[in-house]
């Protein structure tokens, strides 16, 4: 993926840094994510039905927003969607930095509740909505429009607010790219892994650039853009940024994510471009919920039996992978649909092997389910 593409469709990221928003009243809504929470820092897919509410923390309105209604957000899901609707208020002082008056909206953001990885990316809107934020704000591509810097960098040129978000012509508050100051609630510090702070159109979880590099979370690290600067943002961003795959673990792919050391795939927020997300990896159609419950079972003769929950209504059939000692995880085998429990034969006698199973669509791979070890005997 290079440059800008076009006016029609590329763009890319959004933004807001690491931390945590806090959102106003809102449906069903939890305690925020927090370190012990299995949202933070990438987890294993979750299980059918379960609502992502607890990554929506509750806020209240800011007191220097008194001319304006306070934040409100409602989260809800049914059994293909994770739905959010917004007034687009933000949680905290709003400090005007364009000539539009900051207005009321209303705000209707529905994503995958069970994302699905492609085969190969898609480009995200260039002037549109790329994502939204755990507060209900949306947020929008590294790009500018036409005026007054032609498609420049927003961040290259300053002209957000200080936490990296403005008004646009409608009065509809959006980001750009990533919040490092904002006052919030529990800041995340370097050596915590960050918290979920927004959903791609896709589906996919954007977490805060701090995330766990193994699955112990032995060692936080932060995640970095691999995308470099080769030209003037000033206008025509996406000309001046190029993406170079780089191989160490902290570098993101090309859509600013990655598979996390549990197997799930999600993006990071960034401190360079593109901030939030370079391109989508995953279906904007809902994919199958992923099994659960995964056990494994020691059988004679180098054999393991492999049984898991189906929890999905729409699946193609299951991918099961396998991994051997420290390796890396290898697809075995693709089942049909309906599929409960699969045999491993052929395994070596002595070794200890950890297995997952993932759901196909129509839509796409699901992320994998709870990994489970064996040895075989």
């Amino acid at each position: 993926m290079t440059a800008l593409r076009s006016v029609s469709g590329i763009a890319a990221t959004l933004g807001i840094l690491i931390y945590v928003w806090v959102m106003g009243p809102a449906e069903a809504v939890s305690a925020p994510a927090s370190p012990s929470n299995p949202a933070v820092g990438g987890t294993a897919a979750r299980a059918a039905g379960d609502c992502p509410t607890s990554n929506f923390p509750e806020v209240s309105a800011d007191p220097a927003n008194g001319a304006y209604p306070d934040p409100s957000v409602q989260v809800s899901c049914n059994s293909k969607y994770l739905k959010v609707r917004s007034n687009g208020i933000p949680n905290y002082e709003f400090v005007q930095t364009t000539p539009n008056e900051l207005q009321a909206q209303d705000h209707t953001f529905k994503v995958p509740l069970y994302p699905a990885l492609v085969g190969e990316t898609t480009e995200i809107p260039l002037l549109d909505t790329v994502a939204f934020a755990v507060n209900g704000i949306p947020i929008f591509g590294p790009n500018e429009g036409p005026l007054p810097d032609p498609f420049g960098d927003p961040v290259f040129n300053g002209l957000l607010d200080d936490c990296l978000g403005h008004t646009a012509e409608r009065g509809d508050y959006h980001y750009h790219a990533m919040l490092v100051t904002c006052p919030i609630e529990g800041i995340i510090g370097r050596t915590d892994a960050s918290p979920v702070i927004g959903y791609a159109n896709d589906g996919f979880p954007i977490y805060g650039p701090f995330g766990c590099s193994d699955a112990d979370c032995s060692k936080v690290i932060e995640y970095q853009s691999a995308w470099q600067q080769i030209g003037d943002p000033s206008t025509f961003a996406w000309d001046a940024y190029e993406y170079a795959e780089r191989k160490q673990d902290k570098y993101l792919d090309q859509c600013n994510g990655h598979e996390g050391p549990q197997g799930d795939y999600h993006y990071h927020a960034t401190e360079d471009f593109p901030y939030l997300l370079g391109c989508y990896s995953g279906s904007e159609d809902p994919g199958a919920a992923p099994p659960s419950n995964l056990r494994a079972k020691t059988r004679s003769n180098q054999r393991v039996l492999l049984r898991w929950k189906d929890n999905a209504k729409s699946e193609t059939g299951y991918r099961v992978e396998m991994a051997a000692g420290d390796g890396d995880f290898e697809a075995v085998t693709e089942t049909g649909k309906n599929v409960k429990k699969y045999l491993v034969e052929d395994l070596e006698a002595g070794e200890t092997y950890t297995f997952r199973v993932r759901a196909l669509s129509k839509a796409g791979v699901s992320n994998p389910s709870s990994a489970v070890s064996a040895t075989a005997k």
